[in-house]
């Protein structure tokens, strides 16, 4: 089927949009293969720096779960909440314009960790009265988290690495410790 326009000898708004697609391919053919060596080198740092938070968190539960006498499913519950963080976080990368994954979204990364022992414990713990300072260790650990909150920031700013993908990861894990 022949639209109006290509009969009168001007191309139609179909045609000049597939033209002007035909263009820019030829055109940024190396820059599609830029695009996606950024891409990977965005996801190998990712899962680095993720996996050995993620190992880190795994084993910091352990510590906390033998010292403060948790039962089992505590340390089960902020592992599987760190799971499932991260894999959002890895779905959030197309958000995220750098090639790395940057030192301040490492930052927010330690905040999950830290906010998923928190509110595993907040939610799972036995009774806090007689633990052994259980409640000065939620209280630390909270702290902490907060304090680093600060440092995300002044470090994506520092490294001129703020993506609208910090900007969330931060804001998610604001209101993952707030909500507990």
């Amino acid at each position: 089927m022949r639209s109006r326009s290509s009969t009168t000898g001007n191309p139609g708004p179909f045609q000049q949009k597939r033209g002007a697609i035909r263009q820019r391919r030829g055109q940024n053919g190396a820059a599609a293969s830029v695009d996606r060596a950024a891409a990977s080198d965005l996801l190998a740092s990712t899962f680095l720096t993720l996996v050995a938070i993620f190992i880190a968190a795994i084993t910091g539960y352990g510590i906390a779960a033998r010292i403060f006498r948790l039962e089992p499913q505590v340390s089960l519950a902020a592992t599987l909440m760190l799971a499932g963080i991260f894999a959002l976080a890895v779905s959030g990368l197309h958000a995220h314009p750098h090639r790395r994954f940057g030192a301040a979204n490492s930052v927010t990364a330690c905040r999950a960790a830290l906010n998923s022992l928190f509110a595993a414990i907040v939610l799972l713990a036995g009774s806090m009265n007689g633990s052994g300072g259980l409640g000065w260790f939620l209280v630390g650990l909270s702290l902490f988290s907060l304090a680093l909150d600060g440092v995300d920031g002044w470090l994506a700013r520092r490294f001129a690495q703020q993506s609208a993908f910090g900007a969330r990861f931060d804001m998610e894990m604001d209101a993952f410790l707030i909500d507990r």
